[in-house]
C-alpha cells in the first residue's frame, strides 16, 4: 500500500512538473504550435485530475489467484519503475474476477480480499475463500458481503458516491456490455442502475476511448437535483468527457419555463407530431421569410401551430384524432414546456434542409472534422454515409454541427421519455451506441410502455436488455410494507429482493388534514440529530405550505422530483392523495426513497 500511494505521489509530481514546463514557453509560436501546446495543457490537467481523484480508495482489494498470482485492484492502474503493476484499474480485464468470482464459479480465483481504508491507512480487512461448499443454492450471491452491507447501510449525504468498490456480478454484466447497439437496464428501486450506469461509462471510456473520448458522453437525468446529485460520481473515476443535461436542455439551455398538463404533455410527445410538423414546414409561407426571420424562425412556427387554430387542423388533418386536434387548440399555455423543446429540435432538423442558404458556409476544415468524427464512430458505409449527411447540415445550420453529436448517449427514468424526445437523442448518437436505464412500474406517463421492446422500433440498432433483480437500498420491513400496497401502486412485476434489514419499521400514523404540517414539523424536528439526510415527500397541492412551515434547511419534494434520489429518512405525507392525483407509480416512488426509516402521515378520512 505504501509503495502504491508513493507512486501516486511521484506521478502526481511528474504531471505537474510537465504542465509547468510548457507553459514556461509563453503562448509565442505558430498556430500549430499553440494548438499543439494547448492539447497538452489539457492532457496534463485532465491526468492531474484522474491522480487526484485516485487519492481517496486508491486500492481497495485483492486477488489471490490460484496459480500464486496476486493483484491489487484499484481505481487506476499503478505501476513502478521497471512498469511492473502496483495496482490494477477496476476496468481492467485481469480485475474482472474482483466483481465476477463466485464460490460457484471461482474464475481461478482463491481468496478475494476487501480493503477498508481511512485516508492512506487499511483499517479493517474482509476476506472471502471461493469455497464451493459453502454456497448455498438459492441464496443471493453477495460479493463482499461485509464491505457491501456497510455502504449500504453508511449514512447519506446529498451526493451520490461510486461503487467502484462494491460492484455485485448482475451489475459487472451491465458496465462491461460491448458499447455497440442500445444496452437497457430494467431496475427496481435501490437496485443501483443510476450508479451502474455512471461506472459503465467510465469503463466504456476505458476500453474504448478512442472511439468515443473524442466526441464524448452525453447523460440524461430527470432534473437539476438529480443531476447534482449524481455530478461527483464521473470526476471521482478519473473521468471528465461527459456532459449531464436534462431532457430540457438539448435544444437549449433556459427554455423550458412551464409546465403541460398530462393529456397535452401526451399528445405533443406522441410520434404523429412529427408529420405534422413536416406539414407546417411544407405549408409555411416561404415567400415571406426573410433572412432575419431565421433567427427565431422555430419559435415562431411552433407558437403559430400551438396558437392558431386553423393552421393547427390544416397540419393536423387525418394524423391527430379530433379529440387531440380540440385539445390542443383549447390548451393556451405561457412559455415553453418540456416537451415542446422536442417540436422545436425536430422544427430545427426539418429546417436545417430548407434554408435558402448557409448561415456559413461549410469549409475544408469543416469536412476534415466531420471525417475524423466518422472515423471515431467506427460505422458502416450505408450509416457513414447518413451520418455524414446530417453533419454537414449541422454544419451549415446555426445549431453547430459535430460538437452537438455524442459516442455514447445514457438517459435515467428512461420510461418517461416520449417519442418525440427519443428522436431528439437518435439525431445526437448517429452510431446507436446507448445506456437505457429505468423502471417500467415507476413510470408516471399517462401512457406508458408495456415493455422496452417497445423502443426497438425507435431507436437504431439492437436492444440488449439485463434486469437488476437485487435492492440494496431499500430495507425489507420497507418493501413488505410496499408489497401490502400493490393494489395501489399498481406495481406489474415483482419488486426486487432487498438483502438487508434497518431494524425499523415502516410507522403510520393517521392525521387529520388541518393538523397535518404541524406533525410533520414534529416528526422532522424529532429527527434532527439523526445521522444522514431527511425529506419529506407531499403531494403537489401540501408541498407549498409544507416548504413555508419548514423552511429551505429541509427537503421538500415531490413525487416526481424525488425520483432517482434517496435519503436515509423519509416523511411521506398523505401518500393517498400522491395515489389518486399522480398514479400508483407516483406512490410506488415515494415509499422506496428511504435507505432506513419511512414514516407515513395518512389523511383521515373526512378530511
Amino acid at each position: 500500500m505504501d509503495r502504491a500511494y508513493a507512486r501516486l505521489d511521484v506521478m502526481r509530481n511528474r504531471a505537474q512538473q510537465r504542465s509547468a514546463e510548457v507553459l514556461r514557453q509563453g503562448r509565442g509560436g505558430t498556430h500549430q504550435a499553440r494548438h499543439d501546446r494547448d492539447a497538452f495543457v489539457r492532457s496534463s490537467l485532465y491526468r492531474l485530475e484522474q491522480l487526484d481523484a485516485a487519492e481517496y480508495g486508491l486500492v481497495f482489494g485483492r486477488l489471490d489467484e490460484l496459480d500464486g498470482d496476486v493483484w491489487h485492484v484499484g481505481r487506476i492502474g499503478v505501476n513502478d519503475d521497471d512498469y511492473e503493476p502496483l495496482v490494477v484499474d477496476w476496468r481492467a480485464p485481469v480485475a474482472a474476477p474482483f466483481y465476477r468470482a463466485t464460490p460457484l464459479d471461482p474464475l481461478g480465483i482463491r481468496r478475494r480480499r476487501h480493503l477498508h481504508m481511512r485516508g492512506r491507512r487499511v483499517v479493517r480487512l474482509d476476506d472471502e475463500l471461493m469455497d464451493a461448499a459453502a454456497a448455498q443454492s438459492g441464496d443471493v450471491v453477495l460479493v463482499g458481503e461485509g464491505a457491501l452491507l456497510a455502504a449500504v447501510a453508511r449514512p447519506r449525504t446529498d451526493r451520490m458516491t461510486d461503487i467502484v468498490a462494491t460492484i455485485q456480478r448482475e451489475q459487472d454484466d451491465v458496465i462491461r456490455a460491448p458499447l455497440d447497439g442500445v444496452t437497457v437496464v430494467q431496475g427496481g428501486p435501490g437496485t443501483g442502475k443510476t450508479a451502474v450506469a455512471l461506472h459503465r461509462v467510465a469503463y466504456l471510456l476505458y476500453a474504448n476511448r478512442a472511439r468515443i473520448e473524442h466526441l464524448g458522453v452525453l447523460v440524461i437525468g430527470p432534473s437539476a437535483r438529480f443531476l447534482r446529485y449524481i455530478g461527483d460520481v464521473l470526476p471521482g473515476l478519473g473521468e471528465q468527457a461527459v456532459r449531464l443535461a436534462r431532457i430540457g436542455d438539448l435544444a437549449g439551455e433556459g427554455l423550458v419555463t412551464a409546465l403541460d398538463p398530462p393529456e397535452i404533455s401526451q399528445i405533443k410527445g406522441g410520434a404523429p407530431m412529427a408529420t405534422v410538423l413536416t406539414r407546417l414546414v411544407r405549408n409555411w409561407p416561404w415567400a415571406a421569410v426573410t433572412e432575419d426571420d431565421w433567427f427565431d424562425l422555430r419559435e415562431s412556427m411552433l407558437r403559430t401551430l400551438l396558437s392558431d387554430e386553423q393552421v393547427l387542423r390544416r397540419a393536423g388533418r387525418d394524423v391527430l384524432s379530433k379529440r387531440d386536434l380540440e385539445a390542443l387548440a383549447a390548451h393556451r399555455g405561457e412559455g415553453w414546456t418540456e416537451a415542446d423543446v422536442a417540436l422545436l429540435d425536430e422544427l430545427d432538423a426539418l429546417l436545417a434542409r430548407r434554408r435558402p442558404r448557409p448561415r456559413r458556409p461549410r469549409t475544408r476544415r469543416d469536412d476534415v472534422r466531420i471525417e475524423e468524427t466518422l472515423d471515431v464512430l467506427g460505422l458502416d458505409a450505408g450509416m457513414r454515409a447518413t451520418a455524414r449527411e446530417h453533419m454537414r447540415r449541422q454544419v451549415e445550420s446555426e445549431s453547430g454541427g459535430p460538437d452537438d453529436v455524442y459516442g455514447h448517449v445514457v438517459v435515467d427514468e428512461a420510461q418517461e421519455l416520449s417519442q418525440m424526445q427519443w428522436r431528439m437523442l437518435v439525431r445526437r448518437c448517429p452510431a446507436g451506441s446507448m445506456t437505457v436505464v429505468g423502471d417500467l412500474d415507476q413510470a408516471m406517463r399517462p401512457d406508458p410502455l408495456d415493455g422496452w421492446e417497445q423502443l426497438s422500433s425507435q431507436l437504431p440498432g439492437r436492444l440488449r436488455v439485463f434486469e437488476l433483480t437485487v435492492n440494496y437500498r431499500t430495507p425489507a420491513e420497507i418493501m413488505s410494507y410496499v408489497e401490502q400496497q400493490h393494489e395501489i401502486t399498481g406495481i406489474r412485476r415483482h419488486p426486487p429482493r432487498s438483502v438487508r434489514f434497518s431494524g425499523h419499521e415502516p410507522q403510520v400514523r393517521t392525521v387529520d388534514e388541518q393538523e397535518m404540517v404541524a406533525t410533520a414539523e414534529q416528526v422532522v424536528s424529532a429527527h434532527a440529530s439523526s445521522p444522514g439526510t431527511l425529506a419529506v415527500i407531499a403531494p403537489e397541492r401540501a408541498i407549498g405550505r409544507l416548504r413555508a412551515a419548514l423552511g429551505n434547511a429541509v427537503t421538500c419534494l415531490t413525487a416526481r422530483e424525488a425520483k432517482g434520489l434517496e435519503y436515509d429518512v423519509v416523511v411521506l405525507v398523505m401518500p393517498e392523495v400522491i395515489a389518486a392525483e399522480d398514479g400508483g407509480a407516483a406512490l410506488y416512488v415515494a415509499l422506496t426513497r428511504t435507505t432506513r426509516e419511512l414514516i407515513v402521515l395518512r389523511r383521515s378520512t373526512g378530511t
